[in-house]
């Protein structure tokens, strides 16, 4: 009875219970479903992926094969162009003839060496009294009688081939003895006949057929696999098993493989199951076999079955017992699993991961608080992508975008997210250009930190006098959004751009400013003329001047910008994508007529080309490759000839073409590899990390920004970790003072070394080495 009750208070007897087990149980059913189906489609994949390698190695040994014999007969072909003028009978030759005969043996020795161990012999004759060695003249009597005996054909045989026949015969393979050997070996006779000076004449050279099986086996995936040769006609060549020439055999593969379209197929050949694959000659007609017994895959998923078999046992004994706890837990409590999701404000935030410490609901509650907060995150990084699509559309309409649609996207983005509500729109340009001195008094990871960082710096300075939307259309080159009600506002925009030449002028040092104003426009559509005028204003800038202010208001009305939508931009990407070289020529064309046809000045022209270079290097960038590997493209980058420059840059997409359509694409994470490697290689001196970004067309932000999408690591943060690092190897290893190893892991200073080094290790570098020394000698 006592058994009984606690049986009862461990296990509820109730009829909810049993079906919550019941449901649970149910889930278990899937796992014997699909741990089935996986095997068996599992292992029939292994088989096909065994299969299509054997097939693939077959044919890579055929191709090799081909080539073997196409070599022996260019090299048969080119003996009787060299030696035309002196093959006839030798009874025809004259005393000056005679001696140039030599010449005729060492062709043959020449050839003889060059095919190698391709052939077994080479000899030629033009009458039946003498034959042409490698090493000179013989007896045709003593030469096919003793010297080289073919079983199948005797010295009549042939004698009869000067009579005449085709260019080529291969004859059927048969045994022959030579001299030099005791052992037999079969071969298979090629017979090249000619006339020269009125003459017949025969080169024969033989093929040992063990040649051809070694070159088969050589590309064998398994031990076990045998192979097989037929003719045209279906007769054995060679054959690595005897039984596999019987008749019978032979005429069974003969049925099967009756079609071309086949090239493998599960058989039974004798008691054993095996899979055979055929590859065709298409140059001799030959057939070439393998097979392979089945039980020769089985042992390769073997290991793969038994360890199916344990998860599957594993999963479902883990799932019964969880099973019981989860319906013990769950049966009753369900009412106040209700209250939890209609009250799940109520739960407290402190709740933490320890699902010992709280029960299963109260972990429920905290999930959901966690997907709140989830949607919360979401919901931000939809705001921030909300913002690149802005910046994207706006580039979009700097370039020429005519879309009514897309203008009135950016209107509606720049008026709910902006809150810009005047009628009137101004742009302005801020170009930095850094001098000498930033990349070689500032240390590699402040350089990186101040660049990500002057977009902020510059929205701060511009935001305390007016409100402007502000992007990097390139590196270091920031183009700003003024709205405005009418032309005396624009006396503020021109206040807080003073205001930057004023901060910035003391560094001037390190850089150089020029700010270009453009005019005021209505509408979006007047964005991208104001935009005009500012680049316009900015190409105006005076060369000797450090800091300037350009307004366009000042300068001719020229046309300044080139057209070159994201619509274009990806017409090109596709085009890349598709290998498609004829259509990405069209659409070249398309867009610099297009911009010809607006009278640009040349070097916008050129400008443009540049910006259709850029999309190309953007490309290979992402597929792991680097622009700078690409040879050629140098020329982009010289003179004023814009049609040959035009040119230059369709053989740059070219390239591209050829070298990304054989290349495996799964290279994501390549980028950031280079990246690494090379921090890896130049840690202990500056990190001219912006070269980098210029040999790959990008800037050096985009390189921070993609080292961190696929590390999930700040690429300053992980300079400064790996210096430290080596930095702790010198502490523990070497003798090296402090300030001697601040030199050799590439840090300016000894205060900012000792900075990071407690950032990242807690303590100083000196006590760090007190105390492994301590724990080395313990």
């Amino acid at each position: 009875m006592m058994i009984k009750n606690r049986f009862k208070l461990f296990i509820p007897l109730n009829r909810l219970f049993f079906r919550i087990l019941g449901y649970f149980l149910s889930l278990l059913v899937p796992i014997l479903i699909i741990g089935t189906v996986f095997y068996f489609n599992s292992t029939n994949r292994i088989q096909e992926n065994y299969t299509q390698k054997v097939e693939m190695n077959l044919r890579s040994s055929v191709d090799t094969i081909e080539i073997y014999l196409r070599t022996i007969q260019d090299s048969s072909a080119n003996f009787f162009s060299e030696n035309k003028d002196l093959l006839r009978p030798y009874d025809e030759y004259s005393l000056a003839d005679r001696v140039r005969i030599p010449e005729i043996p060492a062709t043959l020795a020449r050839i003889s060496t060059n095919l190698g161990v391709l052939i077994d012999h080479i000899f030629a004759y033009a009458d039946t009294e003498k034959v042409y060695l490698s090493d000179g003249l013989n007896d045709s009597d003593f030469f096919f009688d003793q010297n080289y005996q073919m079983k199948a054909y005797n010295k009549v045989f042939w004698d009869n081939k000067l009579k005449g026949g085709e260019f080529l015969e291969i004859l059927d393979v048969t045994s022959r003895v030579s001299q030099s050997t005791s052992h037999a070996r079969n071969v298979i006779p090629f017979v090249f006949t000619n006339t020269s000076s009125g003459n017949k004449v025969v080169l024969v050279t033989t093929v040992p057929t063990d040649m051809i099986l070694k070159t088969i086996q050589d590309h064998a995936v398994m031990d076990a696999t045998q192979m097989l040769v037929t003719d045209n006609r279906n007769r054995v060549i060679v054959s690595s098993d005897p039984n596999l020439s019987a008749p019978s055999v032979v005429e069974k593969l003969n049925k099967i493989f009756n079609s071309p379209e086949i090239s493998n197929s599960k058989v039974k050949l004798g008691n054993n199951k095996v899979v055979v694959t055929r590859v065709n000659s298409e140059n001799y007609g030959w057939n070439y076999y393998t097979v392979t017994p089945v039980s020769e895959f089985n042992k390769d998923t073997s290991y793969f079955v038994a360890s199916i078999m344990v998860i599957c046992f594993t999963l479902i004994l883990i799932g019964i017992i969880f099973s019981f706890i989860f319906a013990y837990n769950l049966y009753s409590p369900i009412k106040r699993f209700r209250d939890i999701l209609s009250d799940a404000n109520d739960i407290s935030d402190e709740i933490n991961h320890e699902t010992g410490k709280y029960n299963e609901f109260d972990y429920i509650g905290k999930r959901i608080n966690s997907l709140i907060e989830r949607n919360h995150n979401i919901q931000s990084k939809l705001e921030t992508q909300s913002a690149e699509y802005l910046k994207e559309c706006l580039i979009s309409l700097f370039r020429g975008m005519k879309s009514k649609k897309g203008q009135e996207e950016i209107e509606r983005m720049l008026r709910n997210d902006m809150k810009f509500l005047k009628p009137m729109y101004q742009c302005f340009a801020i170009r930095f250009e850094f001098k000498a001195s930033f990349y070689n008094e500032i240390q590699d990871v402040d350089r990186m930190k101040i660049l990500n960082k002057m977009g902020n710096l510059l929205g701060g300075l511009l935001r305390s006098y007016v409100d402007v939307y502000l992007l990097e259309e390139k590196e270091n080159l920031y183009i700003g959004i003024f709205n405005l009600k009418d032309h005396e506002e624009t006396l503020q925009l021109k206040k807080a751009l003073q205001k930057i030449i004023d901060t910035f002028q003391h560094d001037s040092r390190y850089c150089l400013i020029r700010i270009g104003i453009g005019k005021e426009y209505r509408d979006v559509l007047g964005i991208a003329q104001s935009y005009s005028d500012t680049m316009n204003a900015l190409d105006s800038s005076d060369g000797k001047a450090d800091f300037q202010i350009i307004e366009a208001e000042t300068l001719s009305d020229e046309i300044t910008h080139v057209s070159y939508s994201f619509m274009d931009e990806n017409s090109i990407i596709n085009c890349l994508k598709a290998g498609d070289k004829e259509n990405l020529q069209i659409k070249v064309d398309e867009i610099v007529k297009k911009n010809k046809e607006k009278h640009l000045p040349r070097h916008l022209i050129i400008s443009l080309l540049r910006e259709m270079y850029n999309t190309g290097c953007r490309f290979l960038i992402e597929r792991g490759l680097m622009p700078h590997h690409i040879s050629g493209n140098e020329t982009l980058f010289k003179g004023d000839d814009y049609e040959e420059k035009k040119e230059h840059l369709l053989l740059f997409f070219d390239t591209i073409i050829e070298q990304t359509t054989t290349r495996n694409h799964d290279t994501s994470n390549e980028i950031s590899s280079v990246i690494i490697k090379y921090i890896e290689e130049n840690y202990h001196s500056d990190l001219g990390l912006e070269k980098i970004a210029e040999g790959m067309g990008v800037s050096a932000k985009y390189i921070s920004r993609i080292f961190k999408e696929k590390t999930g690591i700040n690429l300053v943060g992980y300079i400064s970790w790996y210096r430290i690092s080596k930095a702790k190897e010198m502490l523990v290893e070497t003798d090296l003072t402090i300030n001697e190893i601040v030199d050799r892991v590439g840090i300016y200073s000894r205060t900012t070394f000792i900075r990071l080094f407690k950032k990242y290790e807690g303590t100083t570098p000196h006590l760090f080495r007190n105390s492994s020394r301590n724990n080395k000698a313990q």
